[in-house]
């Protein structure tokens, strides 16, 4: 399947949902670039080693940061959820 086709528009349909020209791949990634990242939370390595193999919990960090109203509440919710998956051995 490496570099087929994954989606074709219906004769028309991109016209009549008004979603316009459809985007190169060279266009998506320049407008990833120009977003400015934002800082939420940082974790020492040694804690992200221990969180990183755990099912689901890295989406479910980047989740929490992503649906939250503001920096501190996503702050709070990264936080949140690494302590509730950090084990009693892991370094303070």
């Amino acid at each position: 399947m490496r570099g087929a086709k994954m989606l074709t528009w219906s004769a028309g349909l991109r016209d009549a949902a008004s979603l316009g020209e459809e985007k190169t791949d060279q266009q998506l990634a320049e407008e990833g670039e120009a977003q400015e990242p934002e800082e939420i939370a940082i974790l020492p390595g040694y804690v992200w080693d221990g969180l990183r193999h755990q099912v689901g919990l890295p989406c479910a960090i980047l989740d929490a940061a992503e649906i939250v109203s503001n920096r501190t509440e996503a702050a709070e919710a990264v936080q949140a959820l690494v302590w509730a998956h950090k084990r009693p051995s892991d370094p303070p």
